[in-house]
């Protein structure tokens, strides 16, 4: 509702189309933002920790929140992953010996 009025010359909310984009692509942006937050679970205090972290610190948290709610689901491709990883290199050190 709230987009249509943006665009409904009739109410008090009604601006010029090129402000009215701007103010729903915010509106979807923060519906998108909220809906991902209830669908990982994070907190407020979470999110206001993640925005001064640096980038290695919000990748090892996202890494966490998606594995936390998803786990059952990659963890076997994580560990596949871990393990041929792992062969590389052990393979890449008795290359160089």
């Amino acid at each position: 509702m709230e987009i249509d009025e943006l665009y409904n010359p009739g109410n008090s909310r009604f601006t010029h189309p090129d402000e009215a984009r701007e103010s729903e692509n915010q509106i979807l942006y923060e519906i998108r933002l909220s809906q991902i937050n209830k669908n990982y679970g994070i907190k407020k205090p979470v999110w206001e920790s993640a925005i001064t972290m640096d980038m290695p610190e919000k990748i090892n948290l996202l890494y966490g929140l998606y594995f936390q709610k998803y786990h059952y689901v990659t963890g076997h491709y994580f560990r596949h992953l871990y393990h041929i990883l792992d062969f590389a290199e052990i393979t890449k050190l008795k290359q160089i010996q």
